[in-house]
């Protein structure tokens, strides 16, 4: 990030990255999840509010009930977009236009800080849906989920044969499985 010159701060630690923050965004896949929020707990400002982009929304409310970061605010939420790219030099400034963004704030948190998440992805053209984590990861699990367990599977499949087999699926293969191995 230092290199391509990304960002105006760069700090030392994920702890000196959210003192005095309003507002933590969580981006690390569920597996790290836990341990990020171990790393940065006791530098949160009293009123910080936390929100994530992890495409599971049940495991998240749960680390984030276990956490007892009572005084947080924890407003998980997953924006639907991305490619098939990753790392900085695959950003896209359009990215989350016109994508949604689904946040999944437990019953007990403030109208007002919901919109505060809800006013920050909406300023990089999100639109958002609230609903609960429930229905988010029944939602997600047909839509996101399962296209990708399929793809993997058709992949792994096509490739499991002897190189010269191989070798003529990659060259006769139309888009088809071009798109199964994009995704």
């Amino acid at each position: 990030i230092k290199k391509e010159n990304l960002s105006h701060e760069i700090a030392s630690s994920p702890a000196e990255a959210v003192k005095n923050s309003d507002l933590v965004l969580i981006s690390t896949p569920l597996s790290s999840f836990e341990s990020v929020i171990n790393s940065i707990r006791d530098n949160l400002k009293s009123g910080a509010i936390l929100t994530d982009t992890c495409s599971v929304k049940k495991g998240v409310s749960k680390i984030f009930k276990n956490m007892n970061l009572k005084s947080s605010i924890c407003i998980p939420g997953h924006p639907v977009a991305g490619t098939e790219n990753s790392g900085p030099k695959s950003g896209n400034i359009d990215l989350f236009q016109n994508r949604w963004t689904i946040l999944t704030p437990d019953k007990n948190i403030n109208e007002q800080d919901i919109k505060k998440v809800s006013k920050f992805w909406e300023s990089m053209g999100s639109k958002v849906k609230i609903m609960t984590a429930e229905n988010h990861d029944k939602i997600l699990s047909f839509t996101s989920h399962l296209p990708h367990a399929i793809a993997y599977n058709i992949v792994q499949t096509s490739m499991a044969n002897d190189d010269k087999t191989k070798d003529e699926i990659i060259r006769y293969s139309a888009g088809g499985l071009r798109d199964f191995t994009r995704i």
